[in-house]
């Protein structure tokens, strides 16, 4: 009984997952290209104020790209963690 239960409560939140794993994999490749965009856009900034010598607008850009770089990673960590979440629910799905 306990596990005919259990199969009817993983079944649909596993269906919601595998959806919610699709939208997080389209919007990560709509925010790379966007991402791709603006970081060259910083680069170009960190250039010319690090030819420039201007030091706090240098260090604003570089800010910029490596908290951009993190949550270009953080994507693929939160679709990695939809992964794990699935994998043990399929587990529990097919004992």
């Amino acid at each position: 009984m306990l596990k005919i239960f259990a199969k009817l409560i993983v079944l649909p939140v596993m269906v919601i997952l595998i959806a919610l794993s699709f939208t997080v994999s389209i919007l990560s490749k709509i925010h790379y290209l966007a991402a791709v965009l603006i970081n060259a856009i910083f680069i170009m900034c960190a250039v010319i104020a690090l030819s420039l010598q201007q030091w706090q607008n240098f260090g604003i850009a570089v800010f910029v790209l490596a908290v951009s770089c993190m949550i270009l990673k953080l994507w693929d960590i939160i679709e990695y963690a939809i992964g794990v979440i699935c994998s043990h629910l399929f587990e529990i799905l097919s004992v």
